[in-house]
Formats: structure tokens, C-alpha cells, sequence
């Protein structure tokens, strides 16, 4: 399955919740189609061009939001994410609050939370599969606001309800409580009787104990957690949760489950898209970023999408935190595509640029060295690509590798 346009699963297709078009639906429609290329500076340029009492304006507004989100500016995007949920079909309305809740609740801005959810969620006494996982960011605002009576209470009515669902409201409790929350610690689950396999396999979670249920019967967040168990899972059912579950702050795990499955299976061009669909689901967290970027890079160029992947691999090399290893990785393939372009000066000069800085990533720094006395060769400069092999054999730790191997035939050979 090809997700060219899975990142509109993601984060909501706006446009399809517009009942009309005007004058303006052009700018949006172009907007969110650079938006989701990652152009985003193209993107802001036409959303900002859609007028306030346009019927594209809440949509466009959400799109901004989205944007701010991506780089950095929560007040920004809070403003934004506003203004969708003021004019918005209902649907866009939950999506923007939901964009909010995440925002608000990265950045502990509880009190943005708590406001923009109180009109929305009936002052947490509904429930329901709409609303679920607003409820719990409800209940959450109200423990990080000193309320915390109200907030058990309003957490507790919601793990009751949603334990057995097939969404992903109970989920977020166990991702917090799994991540140390002290409020979803607090929470007491004795009380919980699962009647289904999904509610079964998150108690299973819940208590420490390995998942021994049927992948396709299980919530996503289980999904992921009995993939990484096992070590395998089944395509088929992961991007059918995947699908259903768009919106849960862990779907980026699922995504790059499937991507690496697939870059493994080498279906190179369905493993760059959900690497692509994975970097937009993530939290803004470099690490994180740079697994997708890395995986990303390496299905385009096996593509021969060279340009493609180098992008990738620079927002690496160029971030002041692409540092060590990460960066010796990145700076490696950038040369690497660059090499079987037959680009040889260009190639080498990364190649160099890996073996000077990061030699003691042997890994990287071997595969450098012989690449980069490749291209002199290639470059009909075969003196210093004698010298360049003859530094790798004397500095190499490890003589017993196969490049190691293959750097002492070529300069023997050469």
C-alpha cells in the first residue's frame, strides 16, 4: 500500500471537511499540498493569503497551526489551532483541540489545555470515542492545575468506558504511566475487568506481562508493544490500526515499524513514504527526527533519488546536534550518493570530511576511507589514493573486517 497521501491521515485532511469552495480554496488547496511536501515557508505564503470571512480561513488557519507546531512556535500555533476551532466544521474543531492537547500538554501549558477542552468535553463528565483522548488531556490539565480530585475522578470514569474500545484513549494513559506520569501512577486499576482481547492485552501491559494475543485484535499502541516483543509483526493489520489511529501521539511508532519492515523487504519507495508519514507524527525531539531522516534518506537513494536523499541526510549533518556517530553515519552517505553518481570530487570530499572528524567510528570511518581513495582513483589520482589506503591500514583497529579486506586488495591491486 503506498501512503503518498498518508500524512493527511495524520494530522486530519482539512479539506475534506469544507462544505463549499470561494475564491480562496485555491491558496488552500495549493498550501496544504506544499505543507505536505514539507515546503512549509511555500505553504505559510498561500495560507496567509486566504481571507478571514473566506470558508477556507478555519482550514487554512488549521494548516498554519500545524506549521508553528513543526517549527517550534507553540503560542504561534495556539492562535492558529484557535481560529480553526471559532469557525470550523465540527470535526475540524476536535481535530484542532486535539492539536492543541498534544501542543499544550508537550510544552506544559496546562492552562491553554484546560481552556480550549472545558467547552468542548462537557466539563469531563461525557464520554465517548470522539472524545476520549480529549478527556484524558481534560483530566490531565486539571491534576497539573492543583485540581487533583477532580482530575482522578474524571480519569477514572474515562479508563472504565475506553478499557475495552478499539481506540486509543485507554492508550494514552499507559503510554504516561509507562512513562513515569505521576498522575496516571496515581490512578488506581484494580478495579479493571476487561472483557475483549484489546482490553485484555492492555491489563497485560499494564501488569509487566508479555502479550500472548492475536495482533489484529489488539489496540495499536498493543500492536507496537507485541511487535517489539516478538520482533516481528504482520503488515497487513499494523497499517490497518495504523489507519484508525491516526491521531495517537505514538502512531510515528507504528509508522516507522512499517517502514523499516519495508525498507528491509526492500519496497524502498513504501518505506521512504511512511518514514516521511513517521517524521510527522513525531514529537520534536532531534533523536527521534533523525531515525526518520536516516531511514528516509536510505529508501530514496536505493530509489536513485539522490537529491532526495541527500536533503535527508544534511538535515543530520547540518543540525548542531547531528554530532558523533549520527553524524559520521550521515555525512558518509551523503558522499556515498554522491559517489554512485560518479561524482567523484564531491564524493570524496565527504568521505574526507568523515575519516578526519570521526575515525573513531571505525564503522563509518573504514567504509570513508576506502570510498574516498576510490574516487581519487577515479579521479586518475592514484598516488593519493595510494596514501589514503595506506593511512586506513595503519590506523584500522580492526583487520579482521571485510572492508578491511577489500581496502588491502585495491591497494595492492592499485
Amino acid at each position: 500500500m503506498r501512503v503518498c497521501i498518508m500524512f493527511v491521515l495524520a494530522m486530519f485532511c482539512a479539506l475534506a471537511h469544507l462544505k463549499a469552495s470561494d475564491e480562496f480554496s485555491n491558496f488552500l488547496e495549493k498550501g496544504v499540498n506544499f505543507y505536505l511536501r514539507g515546503d512549509y515557508d511555500s505553504a505559510v505564503e498561500l495560507l496567509k493569503q486566504v481571507d478571514g470571512k473566506s470558508t477556507s480561513y478555519p482550514a487554512a488557519r488549521f494548516y498554519l497551526g500545524a506549521v508553528n507546531a513543526f517549527k517550534g512556535k507553540p503560542k504561534e500555533a495556539y492562535a492558529c489551532y484557535a481560529d480553526a476551532i471559532s469557525g470550523g466544521s465540527p470535526e475540524l474543531k476536535l481535530e484542532a483541540a486535539r492539536q492543541i492537547s498534544r501542543l499544550g500538554a508537550e510544552n506544559g501549558d496546562w492552562r491553554v489545555v484546560y481552556e480550549t477542552l472545558e467547552p468542548l468535553v462537557g466539563g469531563g463528565k461525557a464520554v465517548g470515542p470522539d472524545i476520549g483522548d480529549l478527556l484524558w488531556y481534560y483530566s490531565m490539565s486539571h491534576w497539573n492545575l492543583g485540581e487533583k480530585k477532580l482530575a482522578e475522578e474524571i480519569a477514572g470514569r474515562l479508563l472504565s468506558a475506553e478499557l475495552d474500545e478499539a481506540n486509543f484513549s485507554f492508550d494514552l494513559f499507559i503510554d504516561a504511566r509507562k512513562s513515569g506520569n505521576d498522575f496516571a501512577k496515581s490512578l488506581d486499576i484494580s478495579g479493571l475487568k476487561p472483557k475483549t482481547l484489546a482490553g485484555k492485552s492492555r491489563m497485560q501491559i499494564l501488569k509487566g506481562e508479555k502479550i500472548n494475543l492475536p495482533q489484529k485484535e489488539l489496540g495499536l499502541y498493543s500492536q507496537i508493544e507485541l511487535a517489539v516483543q516478538n520482533g516481528g509483526f504482520s503488515r497487513e493489520a499494523m497499517v490497518e490500526s495504523l489507519s484508525k489511529n491516526k491521531d495517537a501521539p505514538f502512531a510515528w511508532k507504528a509508522a516507522m515499524l512499517i517502514a523499516e519492515s519495508d525498507f528491509k523487504s526492500k519496497k524502498y519507495a513504501d518505506a521512504a513514504e511512511y518514514a516521511l508519514l513517521a517524521e510527522r507524527m513525531m514529537p520534536q525531539d532531534d533523536k527521534i527526527l533523525f531515525r526518520a531522516y536516516m531511514l528516509r534518506g536510505d529508501a530514496l537513494r536505493m530509489e536513485r533519488k539522490y537529491d532526495e536523499a541527500r536533503y535527508n541526510y544534511m538535515r543530520i549533518a547540518m543540525n548542531r546536534k547531528g554530532i558523533g556517530e549520527i553524524g559520521a553515519e550521515s555525512l558518509y552517505k551523503t558522499g556515498l550518493c554522491w559517489f554512485e553518481q560518479g561524482e567523484w570530487a564531491n564524493a570524496h570530499a565527504y568521505f574526507e570530511r568523515v575519516f578526519v572528524v570521526y575515525f573513531k567510528f571505525e564503522y563509518w570511518g573504514s567504509r570513508a576511507y576506502y570510498y574516498a581513495a576510490r574516487s581519487l582513483y577515479s579521479l586518475d589520482n592514484r598516488r593519493d589514493a595510494c596514501a589514503t589506503l595506506s593511512e586506513y591500514l595503519r590506523r584500522a583497529k580492526d583487520r579482521t573486517s571485510d572492508i578491511y579486506k577489500e581496502a588491502k586488495e585495491f591497494y595492492d591491486k592499485i
